[in-house]
């Protein structure tokens, strides 16, 4: 039996300093069908950078850019932008 696809939302703003961890822990889960939509709320420090460089080695993140800052914005974003539950 084929596991479902989950989507794991992570609004980031501003998050140099702790996306990383944040990215490592939820890709070293045990359930294999997922994936992580990663929103940058228009960022002004190197979040974008790490994510897109993290996005490299693991094929189930997905980089969304949200302009609108707020959190209600980066999670609706986020949820547009996902495929699975």
């Amino acid at each position: 039996m084929k596991q479902e696809l989950i989507s794991v939302l992570i609004p980031a703003r501003n998050s140099e300093n702790t996306i990383e961890a944040c990215l490592n822990s939820a890709a070293s889960q045990t359930y294999k069908n997922y994936e992580i939509v990663v929103v940058n709320n228009n960022s002004s420090d190197r979040t974008k950078d790490i994510i897109l460089e993290f996005q490299k080695k693991n094929k189930n993140i997905r980089y969304v850019f949200e302009k609108q800052a707020g959190r209600g914005a980066a999670r609706n974003a986020g949820i547009s932008a996902s495929k699975g539950r």
